[in-house]
Parts: C-alpha cells; structure tokens; sequence
C-alpha cells in the first residue's frame, strides 16, 4: 500500500470462511514504513458478514496501531462486496471481489485508493 502521506507498508494476509460460511475473516501483518523513516509493525483483523437476507454485508475491522473499530457497512451482489462509512481517516470504501480464481480487496481512504490485497488459496 502506498498512502497520499508518503508511507507505505507491506506484509502478508490470510482469509478464511468462518460462521458456518456465513463470515469472511481476514488477518493481516504489515510493516508500516512512515515517510520519515519509521517502521511499525501492524496486526489486523477485520470480519465480513453476511445478513440473513443475503444481501447485507457488515464489516469490522480491528488493529494493533490503535484502539478504534472500522464499522462499515454494504451490500453483496453475485460478484463484489462493497462496504462504506465514515471513520475516524474519513470516508472509507472497502470492495471484495474475485477475478480469474484470486480473491482480492481494495480500500479507498478519503477517495484515495490505499492498495489492494489478493489472496491465493493455500495449497492443502
């Protein structure tokens, strides 16, 4: 990712279905590299989940560089997620979608796009 500010991070993340298939969790472990110089470690977590209706997405999204919670919430169709809402970075939109076999995430902070995450499936 890299952020208007001149920061950037890198690292891995992982997802997997939870809830009985009706949640999408997602870890992530990033190394924060601040323009100025300074590295910081970053564990998040953030969790997807499915309305009874099928339709209704809401997202939460958890990390160690602080102690506020991302809550957003969207809607699915067929083939992407989307989520939105205000946050304490301003407004934020956050779209999960799969192309050619690769689900992937993309975040847009303040109408910047901060990067996109692709998960691989893992080999069993």
């Amino acid at each position: 990712c890299a952020f208007p500010t001149g920061d950037k991070a890198e690292g891995g993340s992982t997802a997997r279905l939870v809830l009985d298939g009706t949640a999408l969790l997602s870890e992530t472990t990033l190394e924060w590299k601040g323009a100025e110089g300074k590295v910081e470690p970053i564990h998040a977590l953030s969790l997807w989940k499915v309305g009874a209706d099928g339709r209704t997405v809401r997202y939460w999204g958890f990390s160690s560089h602080d102690s506020e919670v991302d809550a957003l919430t969207g809607t699915a169709t067929d083939s992407t997620v989307t989520v939105s809402g205000q946050t304490r970075w301003g407004p934020m939109r956050i779209t999960l979608g799969q192309n050619d076999g690769v689900l992937s995430q993309q975040v847009w902070i303040d109408s910047h796009d901060m990067g996109v995450l692709k998960f691989t499936k893992a080999a069993k």
